[in-house]
């Protein structure tokens, strides 16, 4: 398909760390692939005729772009249904005659309160701007965000990386930046007082909180990479543990109690931590036989809608699995040391990854008897 992109006075206007013009190719060598389209762009300066030369003999659908159309990731194949038109329609081919069916093209916008992320908009003066940035950072949003990220750490997250997308740094460092509140964590958590109790789980959901602004820039400058997936879920899962194993560590600190309490609190950290590694392993050995089907953020949910006809069950997996999401328990944990309660934190974290690991081995169990009896009835 040919593309004409028109360049209007929006073109060098910088939204989300990009100029409007980087971020309409983005979006087309994303959409594209490897097959990058024909693409002309054109300003005003003798346009009719470069129009007229590039369009020549073509049948296909030419799709019609300029530089005022704001686009979130993943738009355009949305878009290119309304923007592409044949090549006979364009009868009138001069500059203002294409900015009036591009305006044609994307009169109809999609739904504001969908949860997709996608969105477009032309910018037609500078009062839209506000509203339309505002809309663009919203589109980083993920479906799969549970209530406390929802509405507590996307929010934060998302008004840091306003701040952080202009600056050079790649979203690889700031997840190098994020993994370095781990050992101080770990380290006021040892210390096994109140204060580090009450400190080191602040810093535990404050970790949790930025880890989101390196896949929000990511997204909105196109930087994402398998290296930065990976790196970003090593870190994610090092945090974790080290969270679990501090918390033992400094439980066992604690002044006045006996040798029995105190070692009692270090192997629950220990025995805390091996669950949750034997978790982990779990859970990726499900994704990988199942090509990726299974994650961590939607495990619980896709889990829970297999286990038909019973509700009651159904509503007490799902309430435990969103529990032990990384957001919710980050959050809830600040409140038990407050109390005086830091043990309840390490008491929840055990039971609730061994109720987990329980979970999975019903599902291993019964995926495993599906498979054998579909084998059976085959043959």
């Amino acid at each position: 398909m040919k593309v004409v992109l028109l360049i209007d006075e929006w073109a060098h206007r910088k939204f989300g760390g990009l100029t409007q013009v980087q971020r309409i190719l983005l979006n087309i060598a994303e959409w594209q692939g490897p097959a990058s389209p024909s693409l002309l762009i054109y300003e005003k300066t003798d346009l009719t005729s470069k129009v007229v030369n590039y369009l020549k003999g073509e049948t296909e659908p030419v799709l019609i772009l300029k530089t005022s159309l704001l686009l979130s990731r993943k738009a355009l194949p949305r878009l290119i249904e309304s923007l592409s038109v044949l090549p006979q329609e364009l009868t009138d081919r001069s500059w203002e005659g294409l900015f009036q069916i591009f305006d044609q093209c994307v009169s109809e916008k999609p739904d504001e309160n969908s949860n997709d992320g996608v969105f477009w908009d032309v910018m037609n003066q500078d009062s839209d701007l506000s509203t339309l940035k505002k809309r663009l950072f919203n589109s980083l949003r993920k479906p799969t965000d549970g209530l406390v990220s929802r509405y507590l750490n996307r929010p934060i997250s998302l008004f840091i990386s306003r701040f952080l997308v202009d600056c050079p740094m790649t979203p690889n460092q700031y997840t190098v930046v994020v993994f370095l509140l781990s050992p101080l964590f770990f380290l006021i958590l040892s210390t096994g007082t109140w204060w580090g109790f009450v400190l080191g789980t602040v810093l535990f959901h404050l970790a949790n909180v930025l880890d989101g602004c390196d896949g929000e820039i990511a997204r909105l400058k196109f930087l994402n990479s398998k290296l930065g997936e990976k790196a970003d879920t090593v870190v994610d899962q090092v945090c974790n543990h080290l969270f679990v194993l501090a918390l033992g560590i400094g439980l066992s600190r604690q002044p006045g109690l006996t040798e029995t309490a105190a070692a009692f609190y270090l192997w629950e950290g220990i025995l805390s931590t091996s669950l949750m590694l034997l978790m982990v392993l779990a859970l990726a050995k499900i994704a990988r036989q199942e090509d990726g089907k299974y994650n961590f953020s939607d495990f619980g949910k896709t889990f829970t809608e297999e286990l038909q006809g019973r509700t009651m069950v159904k509503k007490g997996i799902f309430f435990l699995t969103q529990l032990l999401r990384r957001d919710t328990y980050a959050f809830l944990f600040i409140f038990f040391p407050l109390f005086g309660k830091p043990e309840w934190v390490l008491h929840f974290l055990c039971l609730g990854v061994l109720a987990y690991i329980i979970i999975l081995t019903v599902k291993v169990v019964n995926g495993k008897r599906t498979f054998e009896e579909a084998a059976l009835t085959d043959s």
